[in-house]
């Protein structure tokens, strides 16, 4: 008995180790989150509340700062979109471009991702090529395709065709053909991302489901409106209300194609602001008026968001799965 020792308990010490590296992850995990929240509050909410101050000021150019003026930006919006014709063409095209964006886009993007969902015959090749467009520099995007048309186009006009230099058509410096390009662009670049999320969306449907109404013998069409449709339908809701602020504010690849200097028959209401406040044309006197009007859509275009959704959801099949 004298030989005998119980043994020694070492629940302490490995508790002990266990709670330093908790605490050891906690803060990490700190570290890891202080940046992205630190940079949400600055560049967003302080950003934001910033822009809603400065729609109550003018800009004092002798005193080199910002006075509180009431209402007077908001009255200055009002006059200027009451008669300046080329602010209200800059937002009648913006909404063409969110009519093509939500009406025309939309509906390619549902129609090639349900033709890769059902596997079609090259899918993979096809999912490839239009995602790739999402992966590529925008930039380095927009360079290809302007030397695609400007040099490959072109001497197609003048070789093959034997058009008249004169008579070549002028891809981004004539409006009538530029601005339907920039729609075309934009709605060619905007596949790959609306065709993923809509592949994901239908990948959802159960695969019961599909079979079923194969042995029903249904085709694609119904297949597609009486099934894979109403099951993706707060998916397609949700870009079409997220999508209502760009009524006012589409503007497209503008900026990527012409920085400061687009044509006024192509600039956007989006577009003319933005140059007012970063660029060549900006200026701190511009930066009320910028604000007012951004406030101005937001008060406009919050209650037909939340119209929108409610009638959407009206409309709602709430199928569950």
């Amino acid at each position: 008995m004298e030989n005998f020792h119980f043994p020694q308990v070492k629940g302490k010490k490995e508790l002990g180790g266990f709670a330093k590296k908790r605490r050891a992850d906690q803060i990490f995990l700190a570290c890891i989150f202080a940046f992205p929240i630190l940079q949400f509050f600055v560049m967003y909410v302080g950003v934001n509340i910033n822009s809603i101050l400065l729609a109550f000021q003018t800009y004092d150019a002798k005193q080199s700062a910002y006075y509180f003026s009431g209402l007077g930006n908001f009255k200055e919006v009002i006059r200027v979109f009451s008669g300046d014709t080329f602010l209200l063409g800059t937002v009648k095209r913006g909404m063409i471009y969110y009519f093509f964006s939500t009406f025309v886009g939309m509906p390619i993007n549902l129609f090639v991702a349900y033709l890769l969902y059902k596997r079609i015959r090259g899918a993979e090749f096809f999912r490839v090529v239009l995602f790739i467009p999402s992966l590529i520099s925008s930039m380095a995007m927009i360079i290809m395709f302007q030397n695609f048309l400007n040099e490959g186009v072109t001497e197609i006009f003048l070789t093959v065709l034997k058009y008249d230099p004169y008579n070549v058509p002028r891809f981004f410096t004539d409006p009538t053909i530029a601005f339907p390009l920039m729609i075309f662009y934009n709605l060619w670049v905007g596949v790959g991302g609306g065709m993923i999320i809509y592949m994901s969306a239908m990948s959802r449907v159960p695969v019961s489901v599909i079979e079923y109404g194969r042995l029903e013998g249904i085709s694609l069409l119904r297949e597609f409106v009486s099934v894979i449709f109403p099951m993706i339908y707060p998916t397609v809701t949700l870009f079409i209300v997220t999508g209502l602020p760009g009524l006012f504010m589409g503007s497209g690849p503008l900026y990527l194609f012409y920085g400061d200097h687009a044509l006024p028959e192509m600039q956007t209401l989006s577009y003319y602001l933005f140059t007012r406040i970063v660029g060549e044309n900006s200026s701190f006197q511009q930066y009320p008026f910028a604000s007012a009007v951004g406030l101005t859509i937001t008060f406009i275009m919050a209650p037909i968001v939340f119209a929108a959704r409610k009638f959407f959801n009206h409309f709602d099949p709430n199928v569950e799965y």
